[in-house]
């Protein structure tokens, strides 16, 4: 059990470095380095989605956030449509010193009920994030956290 709740401290590290995110006042494309977008022709909500992470604001609070997760865990901003998509995958060390026995199915299965209870209490993390896309011109922003295993298990994800 106090390994599982290592794992959530990690995750609750990393949503209190998310909630950074929204701080700083993003003014949209500032910059060319981009999060990773379709190479379609993007209009309207998608467009200022794509625009605020070209943001030299949202890129900056994207290193801090790397910097800070370094250790434990990659984290990915990506689009699909209008939603930001937010991927933290757990490295492969932090999983191992977590975990020194390996983990069993039965660990795994804690570990996504950890995640999913604590993915659930997040959305006043995510909410100024989401009013910050809307104050930037989007109508109706949504933002998805996904968390995953190094070797691809889905631990949980929510959509906000």
């Amino acid at each position: 059990m106090r390994r599982i709740l290592s794992v959530a401290a990690v995750i609750l590290a990393l949503c209190m470095v998310l909630s950074l995110a929204a701080c700083g006042g993003n003014k949209a494309g500032s910059t060319a380095d981009s999060a990773k977008t379709a190479e379609t022709e993007v209009t309207g909500d998608a467009a200022l989605l794509k625009s605020y992470f070209e943001g030299d604001a949202f890129q900056k609070q994207k290193e801090s956030i790397r910097e800070a997760l370094k250790d434990k865990m990659d984290v990915e901003f990506t689009a699909d449509g209008t939603t930001m998509v937010i991927t933290y995958t757990f490295k492969q060390k932090f999983m191992d010193t977590s975990f020194p026995g390996g983990l069993t199915d039965e660990l795994k299965e804690k570990i996504k009920e950890s995640m999913e209870e604590y993915l659930n209490g997040q959305e006043e993390t995510v909410k100024p994030i989401i009013d910050e896309l809307k104050d930037n011109g989007m109508s109706d922003p949504s933002i998805r956290i996904e968390v995953l295993g190094p070797d691809g298990t889905d631990y949980g994800s929510k959509t906000f």
